[in-house]
């Protein structure tokens, strides 16, 4: 994948995540506990998002090919 391709597939997915990120909150599971941990990602979403679709390019076989 080039760089142009990307950029436009992170943007469509940020636009995304930006426009519907309170919808996606009301319907999250809980199990009535509060959480072990309270620490933000040094991700974001989006950035997540981006990452498990390029690694499906045909192009990268295994995790060594795809870090490379």
């Amino acid at each position: 994948m080039n760089e142009d391709k990307i950029v436009e597939i992170f943007v469509a997915i940020d636009d995304f995540y930006l426009q519907y990120s309170d919808e996606i909150k009301q319907f999250l599971l809980s199990n009535g506990k509060a959480p072990l941990r309270n620490r933000s990602s040094k991700l974001s979403d989006s950035e997540i998002m981006m990452v498990l679709i390029s690694y499906h390019h045909p192009n990268y076989l295994d995790f060594k090919a795809f870090y490379k």
